[in-house]
């Protein structure tokens, strides 16, 4: 029994352990230092491997900048994705949520369409 339960703090303290240095938690470390251009190059790479979090996180920072219509994009898409604080924020912002229509669908090729990314739309 003791064997398990070591095996299973082992695994859950390697997998918070990388979660700490994932790009969108090194994006939100960015932000708390109010290093925008530094979290815009984490969430970017959050958002190109499907990480709608790092999909609101590159509206945020679209915020902080005064780039109204990139953050609404941002959070559109997230919100697409069923991402909560996209959701909060647009509705914050005033904007309609959009159905999750791609929650549970592949993040990637999506994402694509917005920001510095090309315009290039996988199937």
């Amino acid at each position: 029994m003791r064997t398990i339960a070591g095996a299973v703090s082992l695994v859950l303290l390697v997998t918070l352990a990388g979660c700490a240095d994932s790009p969108r938690n090194l994006g939100n470390q960015a932000v708390a230092r109010a290093d925008y251009a530094a979290a815009e190059t984490y969430y970017t790479s959050a958002a190109q491997q499907g990480d709608a979090g790092g999909m609101t996180g590159l509206g945020y920072v679209a915020q902080k900048r005064g780039q109204m219509d990139a953050a609404i994009r941002w959070y559109t898409l997230a919100a697409r994705y069923g991402e909560p604080t996209a959701i909060l924020n647009l509705t914050k912002l005033g904007k309609p949520v959009p159905h999750p229509d791609l929650q549970g669908k592949q993040v990637v090729c999506e994402s694509q369409r917005y920001g510095s990314f090309s315009e290039t739309v996988c199937k």
